[in-house]
């Protein structure tokens, strides 16, 4: 939508909240892998212990929220 200067103020508003709601979802995970002194995740590409994958998870969906945000605020710039 970006291409074509469309901006859904109200998508952007809804998608941003449901990544909101997924990334509090992995919190307790995320508590998990620092009290473990926050082991590396990115030493190989296979989930050797649980919280490998879930932590790169939350990383991914902080970065989609992160984008979503800019891309709300830019939304609700075009809509005033």
């Amino acid at each position: 939508m970006a291409v074509w200067s469309r901006y859904f103020y109200w998508f952007n508003l809804v998608f941003s909240l449901i990544l909101l709601l997924s990334l509090l979802f992995y919190i307790p995970d995320i508590v998990n892998w620092f009290e473990d002194g926050m082991p590396n995740i990115a030493s190989s590409m296979k989930a050797s212990s649980p919280y490998i994958e879930l932590v790169r998870e939350f990383f991914g969906l902080l970065i989609s929220l992160l984008t979503m945000s800019f891309y709300l605020a830019l939304s609700k710039k075009k809509r005033t």
